[in-house]
């Protein structure tokens, strides 16, 4: 069976459960894992390049052009013996080259740059400025990923920068400019299947809700530790609380259509494994478009999910034994 039969298999397959757990190893099916996470994140890497690259060396040569014009000819920006000055009234501003609709969801910045060297840093001041760069008398402060990044001047060479400087910066970077979209599929395609793979690891503790018999109690108390942590690190109570309880509803549901299955831990993992393949496709498509659901532990409630399909419509794992 090749790796793709084997993952249209794993998502519904009335016989191919009952093979995977009586007559193939665990290592046949990590293997398995591997190879469907390696093409996972390939598939992802494309429909993001597809969705990402086209324009995108334009729109940085866009933005450069409006930093370049937007900056003016009479501004020196000076750092010497880790301290700002400038050569204009301050404060003194530079527009932001994105419209608030380009600009990354919640920051709706007015600014480029703001050089204020009569100033200490200070964060309410900052956020005051709604720009993208503060430059104080001894610090450098601007958003990075929607945090505030504040770097010292006091390491940093005696410098003076004015619009000549910055064309001339942008005139080394610019030739780089069509590499971009390589670069950032490339990188796309390893942080997929780092994270792909980082499931196996999560499977450790999903598929202790699997298991029945004599260890009857060990998936409730792993609901309850599940449940807990997404408690404590949602923001959102009322919804984690909606996720718990349809969760529990999943994994009652799960228990009850097991019948006489009784999974050792080992067999339950490598179940799992298999049934993992319909969340994880939900669940990355979803992501690469940008229409991933605010829903705490739904990677999660879709593995109980999938593992309930399989086993509702067959009867593959009855009987099978620890």
């Amino acid at each position: 069976m090749n790796i793709f039969s084997e993952i249209r298999s794993s998502v519904h397959d009335r016989s191919y459960y009952k093979n995977v757990l009586e007559d193939r190893p665990l290592s046949s099916s990590i293997k398995y894992f591997l190879l469907f996470a390696l093409i996972a994140s390939l598939a992802a890497s494309i429909l993001f390049s597809a969705l990402v690259s086209p324009g995108l060396t334009d729109t940085l040569r866009k933005q450069g052009a409006s930093i370049i014009d937007g900056f003016p000819e009479t501004l020196v920006i000076s750092i010497k013996d880790g301290k700002a000055s400038s050569s204009s009234p301050e404060p003194y501003t530079v527009p932001y080259f994105l419209s608030p609709e380009e600009q990354e969801e919640g920051l709706a910045l007015d600014h480029f740059l703001v050089v204020d060297t009569a100033r200490q840093f200070d964060i309410e001041t900052f956020k005051d400025y709604r720009s993208l760069i503060v430059l104080n008398e001894t610090t450098f402060a601007a958003y990075d990923n929607g945090k505030v990044s504040v770097t010292p001047l006091d390491k940093a060479p005696n410098v003076t920068f004015d619009k000549k400087d910055l064309i001339s910066a942008y005139g080394r970077i610019e030739p780089y400019f069509p590499a971009v979209p390589v670069i950032v599929s490339l990188l796309f395609f390893g942080f997929a299947f780092s994270f792909t793979g980082w499931k196996l690891v999560y499977l450790f503790f999903i598929v202790l809700l699997f298991m029945k018999g004599s260890r009857w109690y060990v998936p409730y108390i792993a609901l309850g530790g599940i449940s807990l942590a997404a408690l404590a690190v949602s923001a959102n109570v009322l919804a984690a609380l909606a996720a718990v309880v349809l969760l529990a509803a999943l994994v009652v549901i799960l228990r009850k259509h097991m019948g006489t299955a009784d999974l050792s831990y080992w067999k339950a993992y490598q179940f799992g494994i298999h049934t993992a393949t319909l969340p994880i496709l939900i669940d990355g498509t979803l992501g690469v478009l940008g229409l991933y659901p605010p829903i705490p532990l739904f990677f999660t409630i879709l593995m109980v999910g999938s593992a309930i399909m399989n086993i509702r419509s067959h009867d593959a794992l009855q009987g099978t034994s620890a």
